[in-house]
C-alpha cells in the first residue's frame, strides 16, 4: 500500500496473513491530509520500480474534484 502526495508518505509491501491487516492500520493512523497537489507519475514511478510481481493496483483519488487544485494555486 502506498499513500502519496507531492511524495511518497507511507509505503508499505504486500504481505500474507492476518497480521498485515493491523500492520497497515498502524502505519495508517497516523497520517494526516495534505493541501497540495498530488504527484501521480512520481507514485506510479515508484510503484512500478517497487512491485515486481504482477498485481492488482488500484487508485483511490479525487482527480474530478478541482476545488483542491484551485486553493493550491493560492499565493
Amino acid at each position: 500500500m502506498g499513500v502519496f502526495g507531492g511524495e511518497i508518505a507511507l509505503w508499505v509491501p504486500p504481505e500474507r496473513g492476518q497480521t498485515h491487516l493491523s500492520k497497515l492500520l498502524d502505519k495508517l493512523a497516523p497520517l494526516q491530509p495534505v493541501l497540495l497537489e498530488s504527484d501521480y507519475l512520481g507514485a506510479v514511478t515508484h510503484l512500478v520500480n517497487q512491485q515486481t510481481r504482477r498485481a492488482l493496483v488500484v487508485l483511490i483519488t479525487d482527480l474530478v474534484d478541482s476545488t483542491p487544485r484551485r486553493n493550491c494555486s493560492r499565493p
